[in-house]
């Protein structure tokens, strides 16, 4: 998922660095480390609502996009 979103964002996939897990007042939240080509690092959260694949898309796609 993070190749595919990071391709559709930058032209090719960041490094993953960190997927993280955590409770927040009940609920899931997904949260994203990655490596851009230039060396910044960026992360991204998402509540798990569908399911962990789109979650992890879902804060991958936050992170890139700020």
């Amino acid at each position: 998922m993070v190749a595919v979103v990071g391709a559709m964002v930058e032209g090719r996939p960041p490094r993953l660095i960190a997927v993280l897990h955590s409770d927040v007042e009940g609920t899931e939240v997904v949260t994203v480390v990655l490596e851009r080509r230039d060396g910044t690092r960026v992360a991204g959260a998402a509540a798990l609502k569908s399911g962990r694949p789109y979650a992890v898309a879902r804060a991958t796609w936050v992170a890139l996009r700020s």
